[in-house]
Order: C-alpha cells, then sequence, then structure tokens
C-alpha cells in the first residue's frame, strides 16, 4: 500500500471520526491546531479530497439538506482506514529525516557576511519564542485532559525550546568568532 502523506494522513483521520465536507474539514483543522504539528494548507484540503478519492480511500456523496446548498460529504473507505493506519504505525515506528532550510544555510556561511548571520539567527530566535508562545497560548485556550493532545502540546514546545537553547549557545560561539576575528 502507498504511504500517505502527513497531509493525506490528517484528512484521512478526520474523516475516520464521522463523514464530513471540505469546509468543515478546515474548521476542524483550525479549531484543533492542527497547522501547529502538521502541514496542511487550506488551499490543499478540496485537492487531497479528490486526490483520496481517486485512490479510492474515501468516497464523495453529495448532500442536500435544509434548504443548504448541496455539497460534497466524504466518507473513509475501509482501503483508506487501513492505510491510514499502516501509515500512522509506520510514523510511530520510524523517525523521519527532517530537512531544515537553517542547516543548507548554515552550510553556507561562507558565503555571508558573520554579522549578517547574527543577525539572521538572532530575528530566528525571536520567532521561535514567538512560537513557544503561540503553543503555550493554543494550549490554554484549548485545555484538555486528554494524554495524547497534551502530548502534542509538549512535544511541540519541547522541540521548538531545544532548537531555541541550541541556537543560543551557538550564537555565542559566532559571536566569539566575531570578537576573535
Amino acid at each position: 500500500m502507498k504511504k500517505l502523506t502527513q497531509a493525506e494522513a490528517a484528512i484521512l483521520s478526520l474523516l475516520a471520526e464521522q463523514p464530513r465536507y471540505g469546509y468543515e474539514l478546515e474548521q476542524i483543522i483550525q479549531a484543533r491546531g492542527m497547522r501547529l504539528w502538521t502541514e496542511i494548507a487550506f488551499s490543499s484540503i478540496y485537492y487531497l479530497l479528490k486526490k483520496l478519492e481517486q485512490a479510492q480511500l474515501v468516497a464523495g456523496e453529495t448532500s442536500q439538506g435544509d434548504g443548504r446548498p448541496s455539497r460534497m460529504v466524504y466518507n473513509i473507505l475501509p482501503s483508506g482506514r487501513a492505510a491510514l493506519q499502516e501509515s500512522l504505525q509506520a510514523m510511530l515506528s520510524m523517525p523521519q529525516q527532517r530537512y531544515s532550510s537553517l542547516l543548507l544555510a548554515m552550510a553556507n556561511f561562507p558565503l555571508l557576511d558573520l554579522n549578517d548571520i547574527i543577525n539572521a539567527l538572532e530575528h530566528y530566535c525571536a520567532e521561535l519564542r514567538a512560537q513557544i508562545e503561540r503553543v503555550q497560548q493554543r494550549r490554554a485556550e484549548a485545555p484538555t485532559e486528554v494524554w495524547h493532545i497534551q502530548g502534542l502540546f509538549d512535544y511541540t514546545e519541547t522541540m521548538i525550546r531545544a532548537e531555541h537553547d541550541w541556537l543560543t549557545k551557538y550564537l555565542l560561539h559566532i559571536r566569539q568568532q566575531l570578537n576573535e576575528a
């Protein structure tokens, strides 16, 4: 079975809860803060639904009711549930390679002025602090005692803090290089 992308798995997971239409998926993604931990753009939801339908993992059915305009409601198929479960198990089993633009930029430090590097990394650090605040705010807005949801917030904040702490120490090292130059 084909490995699902994170975005495909996110859509299928929401459809596994119950049948939904496209805009409802966007509302749930937004309400749950799913974009804090997975890449799924609003503009890609309908594209992904069509792709999943073509792969026979979901089925769309036109729904009409109560004087509202018709809309396509999507249901997960047994093949979609099996693909989702297989992909989730794989995601839980193996660390994924991360390709960071930060690492690409660091590999090319010799092309940049040291002061420009420091300024850019200080901005990066400030952005990490803002991300931590957004995660904390999101957690406060949606308090929950559900253990796996708390795990999402904990993991996200821990990873951002780790990057921030590393970058803060690395900036000290770079400043020392500047002082010695």
